[in-house]
């Protein structure tokens, strides 16, 4: 089961316990505090960071390694992105046409028993607050790292060929470096957030710094260096 999948499956058993809200820190089920849950839960977060929608725009998921900011369109949404309402409320896209939310007051989200709390589409399991009062401002997309490595795999290699030959000729990409697969680099890490700068094939500064998000989000030794380690854990 992938990290999307593992949150989803959280969200819906929270949402199934239909916990009381109780404000944030206090042992309820507020909208941050349902969707924080629901990611340590997953493993997608530790137990030690924090989520909170009160943190206006962007909030607190700065983990750029994990997660991809997405400017608000509702046409590029897919099952498990996290809502981003200026700060205000968060919710988690369903994938059908409705979202998971934790209750951002008394009175809001009552679930199919009757009970105050994580908010329930009667049947779903859900509550449809994105076409409600909030405007939402962005989204928080889970990066699937699975999905990087085939892009990755695309551009590296022959599929003639044995990914364990072919590591071996494949360019170390440092600082200084040049060259085609210093742009396919690039253009992957810009796609997943990791890179904001020009698609120019050579490796400044800029692209040592996504090469090392791409190595966290990888679990790799992360010294900003693409060689025989990274290319192994990109491509194996």
């Amino acid at each position: 089961m992938g990290k999307i999948d593992k949150f989803c499956t959280e969200l819906q058993k929270m949402s199934d316990q239909c916990i009381p809200y109780a404000g944030e820190g206090y042992g309820g089920i507020g909208c941050s505090e349902y969707a924080k849950r629901g990611l340590r839960n997953a493993g997608i977060i530790s137990s030690s960071e924090t989520f909170w929608a009160a943190q206006r725009d962007r909030g607190v998921l700065t983990d750029t390694s994990r997660f991809q900011y997405i400017k608000w369109d509702p046409s590029v949404l897919q099952r498990g992105d996290i809502l981003w309402s200026q700060g205000y409320h968060v919710a988690v896209w369903d994938g059908v046409g409705g979202v998971w939310e934790g209750a951002p007051k008394e009175g809001h989200g009552v679930c199919d028993n009757g009970k105050t709390g994580v908010g329930h589409r009667s049947g779903h399991g859900y509550r449809n607050c994105g076409n409600g009062t909030y405007t939402w401002s962005n989204i928080y997309r889970i990066i699937d790292i699975q999905k990087v490595k085939e892009e990755i795999k695309e551009v590296a290699m022959d599929k003639k060929q044995n990914v364990k030959t072919i590591i071996d000729f494949l360019p170390t990409i440092k600082y200084g470096s040049n060259g085609s697969m210093v742009r396919a680099l690039q253009t992957i890490m810009q796609k997943y957030g990791w890179y904001n700068d020009r698609i120019d094939g050579n490796a400044g500064p800029n692209t040592i710094a996504g090469v090392k998000l791409l190595q966290t989000a990888l679990g790799v030794y992360v010294d900003g260096m693409v060689g025989p380690l990274t290319w192994t854990a990109l491509l194996v």
